[in-house]
């Protein structure tokens, strides 16, 4: 396993073909691998929501959800903002209709030699895209307009010693020049074993994708229910201009920690190629990138919940963003190189972390 000093920037690349790989869009990846433990901090102060305002802040209509049902399943946001019930697609279905997003084994992540700080787990993120401007997309392997956006986990060894990780995934299609189609999913993969198990919920429909439209994907551990996960996806092309959630067992353990240290501990995102490691290339393309990534503690009624500086922050310990390539899926997107306060000096977006135990980047990624 490598090592890394955590008290300093760094930027990695972990694909055998880098060079591709950097053609490609930024895949950012918060490791939030250590956190310092102050033992006489006061009190904190909990924030009722995890989730960051932006400068490029999703619309009016997808602000935070309601807390998701503990229950199994797959659920819309009805008119009331109450989370209402609908029939997941069967893991059989899935299989036999879609591809499944290819992952292939990352680096993990381990404190700097006789560092004496606590690790502590990531429990949720996300990941915002603005499509400020779309000229065209097309998938070669699958068509024009197949293309995912993707919230991945790092990788980590199950309890049968495979690696393994978690995919949060909206898969989009567009079969004709004037509707549009999404697969929302949380895929549990046994890397190891090339196993998927997943909870998707039935395809929703809509418009073609233009110009101004806006998509996020938020995954997360349930607080209510140990040994699940949660997914709030939201998206402004389909015919609900809805938003919809997904509960799925934790299959191989994402969130369990032993002696505090935590399987979860990163996250990338990116729009990519549909599936089965194919490639998302756009044309006259910009796009507007969040990732968001925290730490939240138990509440009786919300999901998560932040808390200010107090007996433990991640600010202080100087989390960095890197390159990573974990998902076999790509684009040719480019990021922006007007990036402040990047470090190193490496046209990566710059890192925030405010008050609260989280942190979060913003860029931008074009295409000719």
């Amino acid at each position: 396993m490598t090592q890394f000093n955590i008290g300093h920037s760094l930027c990695l690349l972990v694909r055998k073909n880098a060079g591709l790989w950097a053609a490609c869009a930024v895949v950012a990846f918060l490791a939030m691998g250590a956190a310092l433990w102050a033992e006489k901090a006061p009190a904190a102060t909990p924030k009722v929501t995890p989730h960051f305002v932006h400068p490029h802040s999703r619309p009016a209509a997808f602000k935070n959800a309601p807390k998701l049902p503990s229950v199994a399943g797959c659920y819309h946001l009805g008119k009331t903002n109450a989370w209402e019930k609908d029939t997941c697609l069967t893991p059989e279905y899935v299989k036999a209709h879609y591809p499944h997003p290819e992952l292939e084994p990352g680096v993990e992540f381990a404190q700097a030699a006789g560092a004496k700080t606590s690790p502590i787990p990531v429990t949720g993120g996300a990941i915002d895209v603005g499509l400020q401007s779309i000229g065209s997309e097309n998938d070669p392997t699958y068509g024009k307009g197949y293309f995912s956006v993707q919230l991945n986990t790092n990788a980590f060894t199950d309890s049968s010693g495979h690696s393994s990780a978690t995919q949060f995934v909206d898969m989009h299609s567009q079969p004709t020049a004037t509707t549009s189609s999404d697969l929302v999913c949380i895929w549990n993969v046994d890397i190891t074993a090339q196993q998927y198990p997943n909870t998707c919920h039935p395809e929703l429909s809509g418009r073609a994708v233009r110009s101004g439209d806006f998509v996020a994907v938020q995954g997360y551990q349930d607080f209510q229910q140990a040994g699940y996960l949660k997914m709030v996806f939201q998206l402004s092309w389909d015919s609900q201009n809805g938003t919809y959630g997904v509960v799925a067992p934790d299959t191989y353990g994402l969130t369990k920690t032993v002696n505090g240290k935590g399987n979860w501990n990163e996250l990338t995102g990116s729009i990519l190629g549909y599936g089965n490691g194919s490639t998302a290339n756009f044309t006259k393309t910009t796009l507007w990138v969040a990732i968001d990534t925290w730490n939240c503690q138990y509440d009786a009624n919300t999901d998560c919940i932040g808390y200010d500086p107090g007996s433990w922050t991640w600010a202080a310990t100087k989390p960095f963003v890197a390159l990573w390539g974990l998902t076999e899926e790509k684009n040719n997107l480019k990021p922006s190189t007007t990036y402040t306060n990047s470090t190193p000096a490496s046209s990566l977006p710059a890192l925030n972390c405010p008050g609260w135990n989280g942190c979060y980047i913003e860029y931008t990624e074009t295409a000719p």
